[in-house]
């Protein structure tokens, strides 16, 4: 892929992320936070707990619009944020002026950009991994960026796997969803690309062949199954355990009352639980914890 069109595609990502809002007909779970806690939360202060521990100056890795880096700034450390969406980053800016908070927010592409050497106590990456083309570049960076004895600390998604999405999407098809069946119908055109491997999204990418590449965010799930051995080439783990196998994808998406909604909710979350727990399948995120090497 010529650097032109790389670029063209990253002006492309930047502005899909930019311009990204709740879609009523496309709940996610992050947009609503009694969902969030309940498949993210105990990750989600795991993660705070484990970089609180090896703080307090903090780099983020793909910061979107910087609620992690404020919740850090809170706690009185040091943290720089970057992100690929100038968008996001005025955004988060804002929300630190706000709060009287003092955050490094700066815009740039992780798959090229120069980290400073021997800064940063920790690094961390929530969600933003598996959108990075070059891992092993920006790896190699956060393992210089960090002191001696800092640490790298991962939430991320990995993925599915053919065969689960396959059942999620049929699932998602035949299911009452906050999407009209007719609208669905329209969607079957996307079904390519949500089915492609990281290797298909690469080879697509190479040949020019955006069928297989997410219409809105092109560097989606580009790097997904490349996570843990790009982390276990540059880092050593210390702690490695992944969750939410399945059933998350398709809990925020089918129509409820909101009497049931919570209820089932909590229903899929176990279920996940078990999948993973009973060695049903490997889940679709991953917490890591790594030192260097």
């Amino acid at each position: 892929m010529n650097q032109t069109r790389y670029k063209d595609l990253l002006v492309q990502e930047a502005r899909h992320w930019g311009d990204v809002k709740p879609d009523p007909q496309n709940p996610q779970i992050w947009d609503d936070p009694v969902l969030q806690e309940i498949f993210f939360g105990t990750q989600r202060r795991h993660l705070i707990d484990r970089v609180v521990t090896n703080g307090p100056v903090i780099l983020e890795l793909g910061c979107g619009e910087g609620n992690l880096a404020l919740d850090f700034a809170r706690r009185k450390f040091r943290v720089t944020a970057i992100d690929l969406s100038l968008e996001r980053i005025n955004r988060a800016r804002s929300k630190a002026a706000k709060s009287k908070l003092k955050v490094k927010f700066q815009a740039g592409d992780l798959s090229t950009m120069r980290l400073p050497r021997n800064r940063y106590d920790c690094v961390v990456a929530n969600g933003s991994l598996h959108h990075i083309l070059d891992l092993d570049h920006i790896l190699d960076e956060a393992s210089k960026s960090l002191k001696q004895n800092g640490s790298l600390i991962v939430f991320d998604f990995i993925g599915m796997g053919a065969f689960r999405k396959t059942v999620a999407a049929i699932l998602y098809a035949l299911l009452p969803t906050y999407k009209p069946y007719s609208d669905k119908w329209r969607l079957r055109s996307r079904l390519k690309p949500f089915l492609a491997s990281e290797q298909i999204r690469r080879t697509g990418l190479k040949r020019n062949n955006a069928s297989v590449l997410h219409p809105d965010s092109p560097f989606e799930e580009i790097s997904q199954e490349s996570i843990i051995p790009a982390i276990k080439k540059h880092f050593r783990i210390k702690e490695l355990s992944t969750t939410l196998p399945f059933w998350y994808y398709l809990a925020a998406k089918i129509r409820l009352s909101n009497r049931l909604k919570y209820r089932v909710a909590k229903s899929f979350r176990a279920m996940d639980g078990f999948l993973v727990q009973a060695g049903i399948f490997q889940g679709a995120y991953v917490f890591i914890e790594a030192s260097q090497n």
